[in-house]
């Protein structure tokens, strides 16, 4: 049987409604504190892999990296320290404890889905 779209009312539904899909983890990157890899920073307590790509999204950057659960930072590219392991990006978040945030100067990478010129 062959798979047929969604009618567009049920996708604006959904929308609406704040349904996502799940966000896709790039990995954990090393980050150095004298040259970071994602360079722009924000601090919050309620810090969550949703609300770090929503506020890289809206600032227009292409990635998201949470670090020591309670960072966010943004950034156009990733990885020039190299990968982690994925056992370095472990931290509960937190605004969320059942979520990982990174670790201690680790970045857990998310894709925001922004594409400039759109």
């Amino acid at each position: 049987m062959a798979t047929q779209p969604l009618p567009a009312i049920l996708v604006c539904l959904c929308l609406a409604a704040g349904c996502a899909e799940a966000l896709t983890s790039l990995g954990c990157y090393v980050d150095k504190g004298s040259d970071r890899d994602l360079p722009v920073l924000h601090h919050s307590s309620s810090t969550t892999p949703e609300s770090c790509v929503s506020r890289c999204k809206s600032q227009n950057y292409k990635y998201a990296g949470l670090q020591a659960s309670n960072w966010c930072l943004c950034g156009n590219s990733y990885g020039k320290h190299g990968k982690a392991s994925d056992s370095d990006c472990k931290m509960a978040c937190g605004g969320d404890s059942s979520k990982t945030c990174g670790g201690a100067y680790r970045n857990e990478v998310y894709p925001t889905g922004f594409v400039p010129g759109q």
